[in-house]
């Protein structure tokens, strides 16, 4: 069987796509990432629709308020996943539900303290009315657990295919490379 051990250009067509793929998955995900702002976050908003109104104006659009009947109606919407939080304008209190979206939740909370502090109110009291659990206060334990699972599955794929790979059972090839060593002389030449 002839050499299999790869070519420098087979090694550059393997490695190529593989670099552009790291390098568009890093270009995108580190400029989704690395300074999120919210953008249009459905809020549900228990109070007078001028509330509403004024949250839609933000500079950035960062919420799209939603008006709510009550604070139950509010609480609702946010069970069954129509919004991200809740805001009651009476009592001044921000519901978020964190399991849903951790990342959301903070972006909710601080869009309320940059417009508490702007306007020279007191911040909104935050209530989670979906917390993560205590165990994982993140959220991070299942991407972390998919990440695994993915080296995982690329290691064993990678064992697999050695496994499979062709390799030389040729006697007739094996008998050639003991022939050319017997062949070499056992010690330098000597340069008398």
């Amino acid at each position: 069987m002839a050499n299999t051990s790869p070519t420098p250009k087979a090694v550059a067509l393997v490695l190529f796509p593989a670099l552009v793929l790291m390098l568009a998955f890093a270009f995108f995900y580190v400029g989704a990432f690395h300074e999120p702002t919210p953008h249009h976050v459905p809020l549900a908003v228990v109070g007078p629709p001028t509330v509403a109104a004024q949250l839609n104006r933000l500079p950035g659009e960062p919420l799209d308020a939603r008006q709510a009947s009550s604070r139950s109606d509010a609480l609702s919407q946010i069970d069954d996943r129509k919004v991200y939080g809740a805001y009651e304008a009476a009592t001044n209190r921000l519901f978020v539900a964190s399991a849903a979206n951790r990342a959301t939740a903070v972006a909710l909370e601080q869009t309320f303290d940059r417009v508490a502090a702007a306007q020279g109110r007191p911040a909104a009291r935050v209530t989670d009315v979906k917390p993560l659990p205590l165990s994982d206060p993140n959220g991070t334990a299942a991407f972390y657990a998919v990440i695994a699972w993915v080296f995982g599955g690329y290691i064993g794929a990678t064992l697999i295919g050695l496994i499979g790979s062709p390799r030389s059972t040729s006697r007739r090839r094996a008998q050639r490379v003991s022939e050319r060593s017997r062949d070499l002389p056992s010690s330098p030449p000597s340069s008398a």
